[in-house]
């Protein structure tokens, strides 16, 4: 009985919960909107290609982080597929972010990059949440 009991105990340790995703999920809004705005701004010229380059990296180093620990992290089986989605849009934002600090300054690819982001913040919500 005993066993059991610390079985369950530790299995559930570390898991991550429904408001565990929740911030994950308000996180990889944040990185993609901040993404959105960066590729817009280097489309339009505005933003110099030193800074697209070094902000884009930084982002893309952020959805990695964040796609690696959503994969990894164990979860409960009933949020697993909210998890899952949300690493498979960390890697999407990972690659665009990654594609644009690679050539910041072309301005048709940050357009382009721009129009991506912007469909990949309107898939980010994980009904599961609320």
């Amino acid at each position: 009985m005993v066993l059991v009991v610390l079985a369950v105990f530790v299995s559930g340790c570390g898991a991550a919960t429904a408001s565990d995703l929740k911030d994950r999920e308000e996180s990889l809004t944040g990185m993609a909107a901040d993404a959105h705005l960066t590729a817009e701004r280097a489309q339009s010229g505005a933003l110099p290609t030193n800074l697209t380059q070094g902000h884009a990296e930084e982002i893309a180093k952020q959805a990695d982080a964040e796609a690696q620990k959503l994969s990894s992290t164990p979860t409960d089986p009933s949020l697993r597929e909210c998890a899952d989605r949300l690493a498979d849009l960390a890697e999407v934002l990972r690659d665009a972010s990654q594609k644009l600090a690679d050539a910041p300054d072309d301005r048709d690819l940050a357009e382009s990059v721009a129009g991506s982001l912007e469909d990949l913040i309107g898939r980010i919500d994980c009904e599961e949440l609320g």
